[in-house]
């Protein structure tokens, strides 16, 4: 979207971003009730990728090396996730409709990088279960907050099976990522919201 190629280099500020935000995901509802989907979603237009803005946690640095932002500490929430996307949907979905939020585990492949200078003794499961707690709470207030579904994106487990992948304990991962995504989604299954996963 250009309003965020504006917004990241200085010639949109975050007001003007999010009426552009506001203006295609209006869009997207009215073309979604159109087609007579039963639950809408939003299209994730407010994100720069499906992951989600990880600015809400304390414990990432840049990377020096490429725009990314690497793992420097044991993550610790600043704030919301999701909550502008679901008040939104609350207010202008006319109906049923989902919010996503991405498994634990996507955090840890695309942030923890050892040769990046980054890491500072936090190993991937460490990190996986980091992200699981803040996940889960967002998970749990979000359906408190009346989102009737939520989605897990998960589509990273596959990476787990290539065999040219060394360094790494593949069960014990899979076992701590399986844990961190159930956290997840029995925190929202808990606070009433229907549950699916995207692998």
């Amino acid at each position: 979207m250009t309003a965020r190629v504006d917004f990241l280099a200085g010639r949109v500020d975050r007001e003007g971003l999010r009426a552009e935000e506001d203006r295609a995901i209006l869009t997207a509802l009215r073309h979604q009730r159109e087609c007579g989907l039963d639950v809408l979603t939003d299209g994730e237009f407010r994100r720069a990728s499906f992951v989600t803005e990880d600015g809400e946690a304390e414990g990432f640095a840049e990377a020096p090396y490429r725009h990314a932002r690497v793992v420097s500490g044991r993550l610790q929430p600043l704030g919301r996730i999701a909550d502008v996307e679901a008040s939104f949907m609350r207010d202008h979905a006319e109906g049923s409709f989902k919010i996503t939020l991405p498994s634990p585990v996507l955090l840890a492949q695309a942030a923890f990088r050892s040769d990046a200078g980054g890491g500072a003794g936090v190993s991937s499961p460490e990190l996986i279960a980091d992200a699981a707690t803040i996940l889960a709470g967002e998970a749990a207030r979000l359906a408190a907050g009346g989102v009737p579904y939520l989605q897990l994106d998960a589509p990273g487990y596959a990476r787990w099976a290539d065999p040219n992948l060394a360094g790494i304990d593949r069960d014990e991962l899979m076992r701590v990522a399986i844990a961190g995504d159930n956290r997840v989604l029995e925190a929202a299954r808990a606070g009433g919201a229907m549950t699916a996963v995207h692998c």
